[in-house]
């Protein structure tokens, strides 16, 4: 698919108190032209059920935007609340 790269580097907790924040930025940088977002997770501490919310968010508008979204370098704590609400499933993460 032609087209750029962004990365976005998120940091801190993303729980219910961040989760419209980090909504909002996810959906600025999927715009037109860009084949694929990288959600850098190497700084982020924790990741709530009420956080995972900006995720599943952020996989809608990719798919309606055409645009492959990817995780890199979560934590094993944040991980597993990926896994634990099915989100691994819907998200690349790079070989």
């Amino acid at each position: 698919m032609p087209g750029s790269r962004a990365v976005v580097r998120l940091h801190g907790e993303i729980d219910a108190s961040t989760v419209e924040v980090v909504t909002r930025g996810l959906r600025q940088e999927l715009r037109p032209g860009v084949a694929v977002l990288e959600l850098d997770l190497t700084d982020v501490q924790h990741l709530s059920a009420d956080g995972t919310a900006a995720f599943f968010r952020a996989v809608k508008a990719s798919r309606a935007s055409g645009t492959r979204l990817v995780i890199t370098h979560p934590a094993p704590s944040v991980q597993r609340a990926l896994s634990q609400v099915g989100l691994d499933r819907l998200l690349k993460y790079p070989s």
